[in-house]
């Protein structure tokens, strides 16, 4: 995972995510792996932990080429690699994972407390106070200082109130921000959904293979549409390295070269696809 710090830093993360990816900040929730394993994840997730009882992802979701604000996600990978945003602030991710530790604890302890001080989070009582409330189910967040802004949006009840990019259903039934969006980021069923009338993009309702897709944006120059497919459903581990290599060389973007060089570091084939 070394490539990984590197990709970390360029997009100028706060240190302490970035201590949580190397182990310098020990999480306190049980059974998070550091450095993460590879259970096989599309290149927009920079994991920064993994957690194999499920399994799942905790980590950055970063989509490149397009307009896409940066967040912060939980991958299940035994529900499709489904992906909710559970932060959108380093703040928030870093209290998410201390809610997810008292309610696994059913309380505080000593290590809990000490990740707090490490990670500079001073409300450690009012975020107990909330678990008892709410657990750990998200819309109770918002009561936390840590969340009243930029909501994420599983701690959203009203979509109104959301002002980021990750998709979801409007209040007239229409589906939002799905310009930009892959599968992973909402439930596969919506794209079926015949009720819902959107001419969705081709990396998401087409039948035709996403590596024919990938291969006609990127040789149309439309990298932003070549990301969003090679991070959609459907590609085998082999064909979405030479895939992503293909798009580091075209797009001849440095950043996104340090990003690749650090997925194909750890996507070894024994995942199988996504």
């Amino acid at each position: 995972m070394i490539e990984y710090q590197k990709i970390l830093s360029v997009l100028g993360l706060d240190n302490r995510i970035i201590d949580c990816a190397n182990g310098r900040l020990s999480c306190p929730i049980a059974g998070v792996e550091v450095p993460p394993y590879w259970y096989g994840y599309p290149p927009a997730l920079i994991p920064i932990w993994s957690q194999g009882a499920s399994p799942k992802y905790f980590g950055v979701w970063k989509h490149w080429f397009v307009k896409r604000e940066q967040t912060y996600v939980e991958m299940f990978i035994s529900a499709d690699r489904l992906t909710s945003e559970i932060a959108r602030t380093p703040e928030q991710f870093l209290c998410f994972a201390v809610i997810s530790a008292i309610v696994e604890q059913d309380g505080i302890n000593n290590e809990i407390e000490s990740f707090c001080r490490s990670a500079k989070i001073d409300n450690l009582e009012e975020i107990d106070r909330i678990t008892l409330e709410f657990g750990d189910n998200p819309s109770g967040f918002i009561g936390l200082e840590q969340f009243k802004e930029k909501i994420p949006l599983n701690s959203i009840s009203n979509t109104m109130l959301y002002s980021g990019d990750f998709p979801f259903i409007g209040s007239d039934g229409a589906l939002i921000n799905y310009e930009t969006c892959t599968e992973f980021e909402m439930d596969r069923d919506i794209v079926r959904d015949k009720s819902i009338n959107m001419d969705f993009p081709e990396w998401l309702a087409s039948g035709a293979s996403k590596l024919y897709i990938f291969d006609k944006y990127v040789s149309e120059g439309e990298f932003g549409r070549a990301w969003l497919s090679l991070n959609s459903r459907g590609w085998s581990i082999a064909d979405a390295r030479v895939a992503l290599t293909r798009l580091a060389e075209s797009s001849g973007d440095l950043d996104f070269n340090c990003l690749a060089s650090a997925w194909l570091s750890v996507a070894d084939l024994s995942a199988g696809g996504y």
